[in-house]
């Protein structure tokens, strides 16, 4: 109906206890990609909208709706939103051929967890 940020200010406004905010964050982002402002959506959804099964299921899900993002990239910003659990992405890292990103998050990994 062309009233597109009306819906997402709406849709943001202050959350119940009930409210399922990845529900929240994938019907916004999905009213920004269907506008073709795919940047503003990676950028205040992608992580909160697509939150999978996995580390991994996650990671796969937001390059394959952002071709425009690096891989890097999008790895990088998931680890930055889940701090201390930096080694759960090792597996997208491998998966993704990013080897020396994956042996510095298993690195950092093991030293998180001998502290």
């Amino acid at each position: 109906m062309g009233r597109a940020d009306e819906a997402i200010r709406c849709a943001e406004a202050p959350r119940g206890l009930n409210d399922n905010p990845e529900l929240i964050s994938r019907a916004c982002e999905e009213i920004l990609l269907s506008l073709g402002r795919s940047g503003e959506a990676y950028e205040r959804y992608a992580i909160a909208a697509n939150r999978g099964a996995s580390y991994v299921a996650a990671f796969r899900a937001i390059v394959r709706k952002y071709p425009a993002q690096e891989p890097q990239r999008v790895l990088r910003d998931l680890v930055a939103r889940t701090p201390g659990q930096e080694g759960k992405w090792f597996a997208a890292a491998k998966e993704a051929g990013l080897l020396e990103m994956a042996i510095g998050l298993r690195t950092n990994h093991h030293v998180i967890q001998r502290h």
